[in-house]
This record gives structure tokens, C-alpha cells and sequence, in this order.
């Protein structure tokens, strides 16, 4: 069976759409989803959930300061600098882990061969121990960058955490932080 389409001067057409705006309102009202929903190109790209009725009562409008807003910015800088000092750390955790993988194979070098070192971008060939001098204080740089970046992470983070605790104080869930 083809359902008929109503064009818009059709004298049905404008009571079709009262009553649609009136379902819509009333599932809005009793939080409920219409059986006929009117799209938009917003509500196609974003599920959105409605607030509420506590959450609109509690919702009431905070003013954005201009200290509250050197806050935000300043929690963005700190996530930014954050997500940086993960991946340098990831990339320093890699390289310690290459050390220690290399460090392992050279204790099963016979002392009399000659290695290999690589220093900038040219290959020289060391004595097995002079190498393995080189290898552990590369090793102990790494290791010393390491450290440096946790405690920078850790501070960051911290500092993070204290801007959280300010700004939910001052918007509640009217801000969103979760990074």
C-alpha cells in the first residue's frame, strides 16, 4: 500500500504538523522517544540526551569570568603538554628498552671481537668493552630522561587535577574536563 505524501498546500498538511509539534512536545515533556521524529542535519551527526528536569533546574547559567577562562586555557595547555610528554615518554621508554635489549646481547660477545657502535651517523668499531662503557652510560642518560620526564608528567598532572577541582566547583556539570 503507497502512502499518500501531502504537499505543504494541501489544508491537511498544517494539521499533520501541529500534531506532530504537539507529540514531539509531550514526549519532550514525559521524556519519551516520538514515533515521529523531525530531523536535522545536527541530530543525525550527534545522539544528544536530554537533560532532566533536575539537571535543567540545576543547569542555572554561570558566568564565564576572565580568571575562570585563563583556567580553561591553561588546563588545555596542560592536557596538550601532557599527551606530549606521554609520547616522548613512550619514545625514551622504547629507546631505554632497545639499550637493554643491546646491553644483552653484547654479554654474549666473545671480549676479543670488535662491535660496531654507532655514534651519529657513522658506524665505528670498538673493542667489546669499550662498548659496553659507551652502551651503559647511554643506558644511564636514558634512564636519567626517563625520570625527568615522569616527574614532569607528574607535575602536570597534578596541576591538571587542582584546575579540575576549581572548575568543577565553579560550573559543575556544566563543564566537561574527562580528557
Amino acid at each position: 500500500m503507497q502512502v499518500p505524501v501531502l504537499q505543504p498546500h494541501h489544508p491537511l498538511h498544517s494539521k499533520l504538523l501541529t500534531l506532530r509539534d504537539g507529540l514531539i512536545e509531550s514526549c519532550r515533556l514525559h521524556q519519551t522517544s516520538p514515533s515521529i521524529k523531525e530531523e536535522s542535519p545536527d541530530s543525525r551527526k550527534m545522539n544528544r540526551r536530554m537533560l532532566t528536569k533536575e539537571d535543567e533546574a540545576a543547569g542555572d547559567e554561570v558566568e564565564v569570568r576572565r580568571e575562570d577562562q585563563d583556567k580553561i586555557n591553561k588546563f588545555s595547555r596542560l592536557h596538550q603538554r601532557e599527551l606530549n610528554l606521554e609520547e616522548e615518554l613512550k619514545v625514551k621508554n622504547k629507546e631505554k628498552e632497545e639499550l637493554e635489549d643491546i646491553s644483552t646481547e653484547l654479554e654474549l660477545a666473545d671480549e676479543d671481537d670488535t662491535v660496531p657502535y654507532k655514534i651519529g651517523d657513522a658506524f665505528f668499531h670498538l673493542p667489546l668493552p669499550q662498548a659496553q662503557e659507551l652502551l651503559a652510560s647511554s643506558t644511564s642518560r636514558v634512564e636519567e630522561e626517563v625520570s625527568a620526564l615522569e616527574d614532569k608528567l607528574g607535575t602536570v598532572k597534578d596541576e591538571m587535577t587542582q584546575l579540575k577541582v576549581e572548575l568543577y566547583a565553579r560550573f559543575g556539570r556544566s563543564i566537561n574536563l574527562e580528557t
